[in-house]
């Protein structure tokens, strides 16, 4: 008989959240020094940097704005 293995899965359920945590802190530091080093920062410049396809950097960039993480981005860019 199969057993449900969602009982395992909760167990990562901390380290999907952290690792989640920690690839929107790269992306924000990232966008940031493009914008200062070049004054814009496009989809195509965080996909070659993150080496991830422009559909993964178009939902994570999504998901940036959805949690107000890109708010201070619009101020780092009028600040340069």
């Amino acid at each position: 008989m199969l057993v449900c293995p969602r009982p395992q899965a909760s167990r990562f359920e901390k380290v999907r959240r952290d690792h989640s945590t920690e690839t929107a802190e790269d992306y924000v530091e990232a966008i940031h020094e493009f914008i200062r080093s070049q004054g814009q920062c496009r989809i195509t410049d965080l996909a070659g940097c993150f080496a991830v396809s422009h559909v993964t950097v178009n939902r994570t960039v999504a998901r940036l704005k959805r949690e107000g993480l890109s708010a201070g981005l619009r101020k780092a860019q009028s600040e340069d």
